[in-house]
């Protein structure tokens, strides 16, 4: 039955299908935010955004210097400068990977045409000493 349809009928045995909801009713109403949780979504969106964090990924560039958070739309590009930059460094470019394991599988869920280029990148720099990728 239909949330439109419900109504009339509702209308009709207002005592004994005054508590009996539709199935497009129930959906409707875990769709609806409750004040208290839509000021709180609005206040960690916004002290995401002063951060930088909204829309960015943690990387650490095994530079000593602080954690970075790159916009989501640039990483791919940034990933692909550190590892041509790093390219005779295999050790550095396996310890990158492995310490950033957490930030390239979030990548790879949210941007996954920029992560298979990241990696096609990444497998090509390690394969150049001629071992197998691991």
């Amino acid at each position: 039955m239909r949330g439109s349809a419900s109504h009339p009928i509702r209308k009709g045995w207002p005592e004994d299908l005054s508590n009996t909801f539709v199935g497009e009713e129930i959906e409707q109403a875990a769709l609806t935010l409750h004040p208290a949780q839509a000021a709180a979504e609005g206040a960690t969106r916004e002290r995401l955004e002063r951060i930088g964090g909204h829309g960015a990924l943690i990387i650490d560039w095994l530079d000593a210097a602080p954690l970075d958070a790159v916009p989501l739309g640039q990483l791919a590009d940034r990933i692909i400068a550190f590892l041509r930059e790093r390219r005779e460094d295999h050790q550095a470019l396996i310890n990158w990977r492995e310490r950033d394991r957490h930030a390239l599988r979030e990548f790879w869920a949210r941007a996954p045409a920029d992560a298979l280029g990241v990696k096609q990148e990444l497998e090509k720099a390690l394969a150049q000493d001629g071992k197998p990728t691991t």
